[in-house]
């Protein structure tokens, strides 16, 4: 507080400055604020899987028996 003993008040004066917490509070209330709205948003689509196609390894197998015989 910054008053002192037989310090004289009047209506409306301001005895108490937490403006330093009160920024804090706020930067820290948008900050959630923002990490809820982002949150919020949608995923994204996932790409289908390929369904599997052999061949390739297949070949790369024979191949590779070939090789060793």
């Amino acid at each position: 507080m910054k008053v002192e003993e037989g310090t004289r008040i009047n209506v409306g004066d301001i005895i108490s400055d937490r403006t330093t917490e009160k920024t804090k509070l706020q930067a820290k209330r948008q900050k959630l604020a923002d990490s809820l709205a982002k949150a919020r948003l949608p995923l994204n689509a996932l790409k289908p899987v390929p369904s599997p196609s052999f061949q390739t390894e297949l070949v790369t197998l024979k191949q590779a028996q070939f090789n060793l015989g």
